[in-house]
């Protein structure tokens, strides 16, 4: 009889399965292939997690075989180990957040099965608060900062209040793509909660920008004692138009009186020139 070969076959189950061929005449066309049975693990562990820190987590190890006797011996993953437990349901709490490998080991009349599982703990999240770098001249970044006065394995995502994509992380930096007034809101996550928290972000263009039919938009001169803010809302004009801002120092205008400073809006076409006779919507008025 020809020497017993192996080969490796697809598995059919979770784990490879080994597979003898074993050919008694030689012919490839008479092969027996062997499979040894799979047999479902009489063993299974289940967890109530992800669990607050400070809460205990309910663990349930099931034999899935007739017994008349069965032990447990539990490794918690912290250093905790429970020696001849009688029941398969216990109770812990983890004095730390983390990720914990649970095994249970059951000792029965008719052998030892084991069964692990994975439990995680984080601590609840508190005190969500946010800010930003604003006001910020077009053009430049937008610092935000999320803070947690509580809490563990915190993520953030945030939203700019522009439709942008959202975007990650604890200090995130965005650059508007206009000038405006915009609420940007931050959502911290764990395994366990969430918290939102919100924050006004202004956004100006320096000395002249863009204003649109649908956002308006704000322009800004000077700096201090002598800077000048002018807010367009959405609506008045049609259709986008450049502003520009000046602010010029009239000659004295009676004996030893203080000069005048007057401030100048013009707007201009995508060209850069002047529009003459133009007014804004809405009875809009600086």
């Amino acid at each position: 009889m020809p020497p017993i070969q192996r080969a490796n076959v697809p598995p059919i189950a979770a784990d490879p399965v080994d597979a003898a061929l074993i050919s008694t005449t030689g012919d490839a066309s008479a092969i027996t292939l062997n499979i040894p049975e799979l047999v479902p693990a009489p063993l299974t562990l289940a967890a109530n997690d992800p669990t607050p820190l400070g809460n205990a987590t309910a663990l349930t190890a099931t034999l899935t075989i007739d017994t008349t006797y069965a032990a447990y011996t539990w490794d918690l993953g912290d250093g905790t180990v429970l020696t001849n437990e009688p029941t398969g349901a216990i109770t812990h709490t983890y004095q730390a957040p983390g990720v914990y490998t649970v095994g249970v080991t059951a000792t029965t009349n008719t052998g030892v099965a084991y069964a692990a599982t994975v439990v995680e703990v984080d601590d609840t999240l508190t005190g969500l608060t946010v800010a930003n770098s604003s006001p910020t001249v077009l053009g430049s970044a937008t610092v935000f900062t999320a803070t947690l006065a509580g809490g563990s394995n915190a993520t953030f995502t945030w939203s700019f209040g522009d439709g942008s994509a959202p975007a990650t992380g604890a200090n995130p930096s965005y650059t508007y793509p206009r000038s405006g007034f915009f609420t940007a809101t931050v959502t911290a996550r764990n395994a366990v909660g969430t918290q939102t928290a919100s924050t006004a972000v202004t956004v100006f263009a320096a000395g002249q920008g863009t204003i649109t039919p649908e956002h308006g938009g704000i322009i800004r001169i000077g700096t201090g004692d002598e800077e000048i803010t002018a807010i367009f809302p959405a609506g008045v004009v049609t259709p986008s138009v450049v502003i520009s801002l000046t602010r010029e120092v009239t000659p004295l205008v009676a004996f030893n009186g203080p000069a005048l400073r007057v401030l100048t809006v013009r707007a201009l076409d995508s060209a850069g020139n002047l529009i003459p006779n133009f007014t804004l919507q809405s009875n809009y008025s600086l």
